[in-house]
């Protein structure tokens, strides 16, 4: 099993400027979804943990092996595959020929050996999906032929450790489905860390969640557990259009739907609101982290 520990980490651009703040977690093999809204920190801890950036304070361990120590560095970049938010790759190349060029980079000289990068790509090549794409040159591909292509990059060699940064955000739906499949074949013997603002994403493919909001860590566990933080807490209310600010004032409305005649709405309340139509729900991955970015620590609103 595969471990990453991340433990009181700091990091800023700029003196005096904390774009991290006490980042700690754990996550083990799986997939792991980091979700927060644009400019949380998600894309500069994914570049920290796949060695872009080196952090201020704070420790991160991945298979006991240290960050931090000089000597250990190229060991855990071994184990690292690091697909970044806008892959790009030589456009005149195929796909054979840039993980060539990939493994001749990345691998130790024992793999070198041509019959055994003619395997290991081969491998990659039909894990991947990218069978009839593999003497194509990549200027060709689409958008989620191309993150298949990243994501074969990030396989090559020894790699445990998986990063992938927004995978989604400029692919359709129907490669968004195939890149989600994909995703969970490789899982297996694998920490795979993937940052998304998107909830669509994490509700298919994510074992583990860790939430992000203004560069601190609002939540890590599983996914499950995330939802029944708010069990008991979300109500659903069909009020008339008359009394709807006065309820507004009251409760704090995660949705709201008007049906003409009434407007039915959903509100957090730690006790049952004492009203007619009232009626209990259970937590969505939307509600759950709305609230997870709006509520403090004293239960008001932000």
């Amino acid at each position: 099993m595969n471990l990453l520990r991340v433990n009181n980490l700091y990091f800023g651009y700029r003196k005096g400027e904390e774009v991290l703040k006490n980042i700690s977690f754990e996550v083990t093999d799986g997939i792991t979804c980091i979700l927060g809204p644009n400019g949380c920190g998600k894309t500069t801890l994914m570049k920290i943990l796949a060695t872009l950036l080196k952090y201020d304070k704070g420790q991160i361990i991945f298979n006991d092996l240290d960050y931090a120590n000089p000597s250990q560095l190229m060991e855990i970049r071994k184990l690292i595959g690091y697909l970044p938010q806008r892959f790009e790759a030589y456009s005149q190349l195929t796909a054979k020929e840039f993980l060539y060029l990939a493994i001749n980079l990345k691998c130790d000289k024992k793999f070198l050996d041509k019959t055994k990068m003619e395997t290991m790509i081969n491998e990659i090549i039909e894990v991947t999906g990218l069978g009839d794409y593999a003497c194509k040159k990549i200027k060709t591909y689409s958008g989620g032929i191309k993150q298949r292509l990243g994501i074969a990059q990030a396989l090559i060699g020894e790699s445990r450790l998986i990063i992938v940064d927004e995978p989604t955000a400029s692919i359709d739906v129907q490669q968004r489905k195939a890149f989600k499949d994909l995703i969970n074949s490789i899982k297996k013997e694998r920490c795979i860390l993937i940052s998304t603002h998107l909830l669509e994403d994490v509700e298919v493919i994510c074992d583990n969640l860790i939430v992000m909001n203004k560069g601190v860590v609002e939540f890590c566990g599983m996914y499950d557990k995330f939802l029944q933080k708010y069990e008991g807490c979300i109500w659903k209310i069909q009020i008339d259009k008359q009394n709807y600010s006065n309820l507004k004032k009251e409760f704090f409305v995660i949705e709201e739907r008007d049906f003409g005649k009434y407007i039915e709405i959903k509100v957090y309340s730690l006790q049952k609101p004492a009203l007619g139509n009232v009626e209990e729900c259970l937590p969505t991955l939307s509600d759950a982290y709305y609230l997870t970015l709006n509520l403090k620590g004293d239960g008001s609103f932000q």
